[in-house]
């Protein structure tokens, strides 16, 4: 009874302090400070009077700093769908997708009914691609082994229904897509095949023949694989003749465009002309001593990746009648492409969705992507309810969780200074979340700061 009490105090504790922080972070998102007397009395109520000053010093530096100029703040989306959060719900009644996930929790590869239920004709190549991704004995930061979460994201696409208008007669089209969609990003590099042979970047199709995907697919997983991700970490790896193979800390921006420039050379299929992408994309880029490489990697995922993901689905659509003749009513025979992002969509949300497990740096990552993917998607103006749908769900997901990190950690009372400072850097690293219209920070920056 005791620690119940305790608890439910801290609890209530808690959201106090939630409530005084709320005009404090008002002043940090609007960089403005309307009553000097007003914010030192609402810190004084969050941190006390000694720790007062110092916290309103903080925030009048800040404030001033025009180093860091935000758009338009951000407002809450209070009819935002929740259909993706909904889909996940949902799982737990889907008998199937239990008995499956339980078997890849164990390192086990599911039955046969269950692989013929959720992938239908695709079930021998998803049963390959489990095979692989489990062969590798990776775990997903939360534990899991990493075949987990591509088959919660195709159980999700399952539930929000992407298969019921059939796409080119095949009723498991997406599901599929989206069982595989992390399979050449988590094999490339690190997997062998039968044979002892490294599945490289030159052994991509290799791949996709091994796990005998149909060729209908291969368009849509090119999309959807994170081919600059790909790119990066065959830097490292030494297994290339452009690869850089050296501690990260110590690569230049030399070192960077050289190994693009060599790639972009070679008959590496899509990869090299993506390499020519990346190498062209970086030029203007600021890259910060010693963390070059990440940084590169950082910006490339939004600038060619996503930008890529998005442009191609536009492209492939408007080379299409039904498309140009009415923007606001696609056919669903040609839902292909907008699909492709939607899988997307439902991954960046399903990793958000599970964040309890991150380290704050890559929660504060994983909250820009989301965004990224509501709000780049929009610029296709596609009238494709679906994919408007769910670019809401993402933005006010990222929107609203990113408010509640600030807030946490603004109100922290251990190691006040501490906490207070690095919320100020949270903030300037998700200006993107927080402002309307405005690129995905350099976190790698705002860090340095």
């Amino acid at each position: 009874m005791y620690m119940n009490l305790k608890k439910s105090e801290e609890l209530q504790e808690r959201e106090e302090r939630l409530d005084l922080v709320e005009p404090v972070l008002d002043v940090l998102l609007t960089k403005s400070i309307d009553d000097e007397n007003s914010l030192h009395k609402n810190l004084v109520k969050l941190h006390g009077r000694r720790m007062a000053n110092d916290l309103f010093d903080l925030v009048k530096d800040y404030v001033v700093d025009d180093s860091f100029q935000p758009g338009e703040l951000r407002s809450h989306d209070v009819t935002a769908p929740s259909k993706i959060r909904d889909s996940k719900e949902k799982l737990s009644k889907n008998e199937h997708y239990k008995e499956a996930h339980k078997a890849l929790l164990q390192g086990k590869i599911p039955g046969e009914q269950e692989m013929l239920a959720l992938y239908g004709h695709h079930a021998e190549s998803a049963k390959k691609s489990d095979e692989l991704l489990l062969s590798s004995g990776r775990f997903r930061k939360c534990w899991t082994p990493i075949a987990t979460h591509p088959n919660r994201v195709s159980a999700m696409v399952g539930e929000l229904g992407f298969d019921d208008k059939v796409y080119d007669h095949d009723p498991f089209h997406f599901r599929f897509l989206a069982k595989i969609h992390d399979t050449p990003e988590e094999v490339i590099g690190t997997v062998r095949d039968e044979k002892g042979r490294l599945y490289g970047l030159d052994r991509f199709n290799d791949l996709l023949d091994d796990l005998g995907v149909a060729q209908e697919i291969r368009d849509h997983l090119v999309d959807i694989t994170n081919t600059s991700d790909l790119i990066f970490r065959a830097m490292l790896s030494g297994e290339y003749n452009f690869s850089i193979a050296k501690h990260r800390s110590k690569i230049t921006r030399d070192d960077v465009y050289n190994s693009l420039e060599i790639l972009s050379g070679l008959n590496y299929d899509f990869f090299s002309d993506h390499a020519l992408k990346i190498r062209f994309f970086l030029e203007d880029k600021d890259l910060p001593q010693g963390k070059v490489w990440e940084t590169a990697k950082w910006l490339s995922y939004f600038g060619v990746y996503m930008d890529g993901l998005v442009d191609n689905a536009l492209y492939d659509k408007l080379k299409t009648k039904s498309f140009n003749e009415s923007r606001s009513s696609v056919s669903a025979s040609n839902l292909s492409d907008f699909r492709t992002v939607e899988v997307k969509q439902v991954d960046v949300r399903e990793n958000n969705l599970n964040k309890a497990a991150l380290n704050i740096e890559d929660h504060i990552k994983n909250l820009i992507k989301e965004e990224y993917a509501g709000r780049k998607p929009l610029s296709l103006n596609s009238g494709w309810k679906p994919l408007i749908d769910n670019s809401r769900e993402l933005i006010q997901g990222s929107y609203s969780d990113g408010l509640q990190l600030a807030k946490i950690t603004l109100a922290t009372k251990n190691d006040a200074l501490d906490h207070f400072s690095v919320g100020l850097k949270y903030i300037k690293a998700l200006q993107s979340v927080f402002y309307e219209d405005t690129p995905p920070a350099n976190i790698y920056l705002v860090i340095n700061s």
